[in-house]
């Protein structure tokens, strides 16, 4: 740890090595981490927060150097804002703090989830002599995660569940995580960052299982909901549809006048035998064909319709 206080630079950051011209944010914010966990309140952790807020750009990310020029590599990246959002939790930031929410924002501005990455890869380059430098390479996409669950964003939120699967996806069916920035090798450091997000990942669903729980009934429930809601409008507009198509007055005449003369040319094939009978018998008679001509397609329709409605209803 002496060794540690004694690399940091007078402005508070430190380099990449000691002794080096310029700090940087990456190295600051790991010496910062260390330092936090055991003297959060020492002058030097102080100093390095101070730094490392000095060190934001407008946009609310962070760089691999202070300031936004891209040529110098000062723009914001994803790797560099997730290393900075983590150092400011350790050293006793809360994640409501508004240069930590600024954070936050830009990372959910950067992450593009349809990408082959959704937080892009990226490499820096630290000369350290006058003939060596130090090629820098981050995996950004376990970082950011990890400093998403640092932050108390919910592990049921989209971007966490598909910064998770995307890592899960990458693994390699030996075990292991590769990197587009080194093709053709398996850098240790990538299936390192992998774990260190999904051991994150984990605690924080242990920590939280009750919310896990309550998203998984709440997305039960509205599924049912959704369900329940295209049932009704199916079955509306299946009934509004029956009552386009429900049949007119006037196929009911015509079932009933159908009807009528079939019953006539029954009494009248039977005539013989119907005189017989007599005049009150044949009234009833003509007034039970009337009754028949009437009824039988009333039940007829009725028994149409109802077929139609439990089709429509099932």
């Amino acid at each position: 740890m002496e060794w540690v206080e004694s690399a940091q630079h007078d402005s508070g950051g430190w380099g990449s090595i000691p002794g080096c011209p310029r700090p940087r944010v990456y190295p600051t914010a790991f010496a910062l981490r260390f330092l936090s966990e055991f003297f959060p309140s020492s002058p030097a952790v102080r100093a390095g927060l101070a730094w490392l807020r000095s060190a934001q750009n407008g946009d609310g990310g962070w760089g691999a150097l202070p300031g936004t020029d891209p040529s110098a590599g000062r723009a914001s990246t994803s790797i560099h804002t997730a290393h900075a959002i983590l150092a400011l939790l350790a050293g006793g930031q809360s994640a409501d703090d508004e240069q930590v929410e600024k954070a936050l924002n830009y990372l959910d501005a950067t992450f593009h989830p349809a990408e082959p990455e959704p937080w892009p890869s990226t490499s820096e380059m630290e000369v350290v002599d006058t003939d060596a430098a130090i090629d820098f390479r981050h995996s950004s996409t376990p970082w950011v995660l990890a400093a998403l669950l640092a932050a108390r964003r919910p592990i049921s939120s989209f971007t966490c569940v598909a910064s998770m699967q995307w890592l899960l996806h990458q693994q390699h069916t030996l075990g292991y995580w590769s990197s587009v920035l080194t093709p053709g090798h398996e850098p240790i450091w990538a299936t390192h960052d992998a774990l260190y997000a999904l051991n994150a990942a984990r605690q924080t669903a242990i920590e939280n299982v009750a919310e896990l729980l309550i998203a998984d009934f709440r997305k039960s429930e509205i599924d049912l909901a959704w369900t329940r809601a295209f049932s009704g409008f199916d079955q509306a507009k299946g009934l509004a549809a029956y009552g386009r198509s429900r049949p007119s007055k006037w196929l009911y005449i015509w079932n009933s006048a159908l009807t009528f003369f079939v019953c006539l040319l029954l009494l009248m094939t039977l005539g013989e035998t119907t005189k017989s009978i007599s005049v009150i018998g044949q009234v009833l008679g003509s007034l039970g064909v009337a009754l028949v001509a009437g009824f039988v397609p009333f039940l007829y329709q009725l028994a149409a319709e109802e077929f139609k409605l439990r089709r429509i209803r099932e």
